[in-house]
């Protein structure tokens, strides 16, 4: 046997239990006269604004594979220890 389902006059749903629905859904909302003034108030709004900070350029070290000295700057042609050359075509 089928549950008996009713259909919700102010939304037109479906439901199986119509007083519980519309008590869960359509509670009456107390009018504005009724509500505490304080609620109604603007509330004062602050603002955490924290200024922004420029990140720091990431300087790429390089070094001899050879020797292992570092640091060499990029497009230099030797080490200065080792006096390995470099190929500076593949960065």
């Amino acid at each position: 046997m089928a549950k008996k389902t009713y259909v919700c006059p102010q939304c037109h749903v479906q439901v199986r239990d119509l007083k519980s629905h519309q008590a869960r859904m359509h509670a009456e909302i107390k009018p504005v006269s009724e509500a505490k003034p304080e609620s109604l108030k603007a509330k004062k709004l602050e603002l955490d604004i924290k200024p922004k900070v420029k990140k720091a350029e990431v300087v790429q070290a390089y070094h001899c594979v050879g020797c292992g000295y570092s640091p060499i700057s990029k497009g230099q042609s030797n080490c200065p220890q080792c006096r390995a050359a470099f190929d500076w075509s593949q960065l």
